[in-house]
């Protein structure tokens, strides 16, 4: 029996830069203040691409799950990525989210007052190597001629075969997992004449300074 084991994993690098996805102006071109529903919102990819080195030709068939969460990406806070890739095959994932919110915030504009509301997202990237271990176990069948203890056929521990063969039974190989993803999602409100920003909506806990 093949078997497919993780060992050990440890980040790479890390990094993370905010920016501004998009922004908008909203005014009250009124003579009465008005509260006005602030909508901005912004479909953007976080991606996952990984790279192995096998350590050898052991053919494993054995299949690695992934979940990867997310968070901070919108009105529910969090998202996530889930798929299944053969042992040794390297490959690409993806899936679009929406930063920002469809509800809209609620904000108050006097006569004549424009503001600029920007989704600003921490967008960041990381390395992620993951170490796993191959090997073989189980019975490996023996035909005696002549015959062994009055039999032919002998089952044998194929680690024993393999030890006395001077045949190593492990290989650790190495996946490279790289990461891109968006996080942290905000909106910031500022008056478009000072650029001065005065009110900011945590998209990622609910929270609003």
């Amino acid at each position: 029996m093949r078997t497919l084991q993780p060992v050990s994993s440890r980040i790479l690098s890390q990094n993370s830069t905010p920016e501004i996805v998009m922004d908008q102006v909203f005014a009250n071109n009124s003579s009465v203040s008005g509260v006005y529903n602030v909508k901005i919102s912004q479909s953007v990819q976080n991606t996952v691409k990984s790279s192995w080195n096998t350590g050898g030709k052991l053919s494993v068939g054995q299949k690695v799950q992934y979940g990867i969460s997310f968070l901070g990406t919108g009105g529910k806070g969090e998202s996530s990525i889930s798929y299944e890739q053969s042992w040794g095959i390297g490959g690409e994932n993806s899936k679009t989210i929406t930063l920002g919110t469809e509800s809209g915030v609620q904000v108050t504009l006097q006569p004549g007052q424009a503001i600029i509301a920007e989704l600003v997202a921490s967008r960041g990237t990381m390395r992620v190597q993951v170490d796993y271990r191959a090997s073989l176990s189980g019975q490996s069948a023996v035909n005696y001629n002549p015959v062994y203890k009055d039999h032919h056929f002998w089952g044998l521990p194929i680690t024993q075969i393999m030890r006395s063969s001077n045949i190593n039974n492990a290989i650790v190989s190495s996946e490279i997992i790289e990461i891109g993803f968006y996080a942290n999602s905000q909106i910031i409100l500022r008056d478009k004449k000072t650029g001065e920003s005065f009110r900011t909506f945590n998209l990622f806990d609910e929270h609003t300074d």
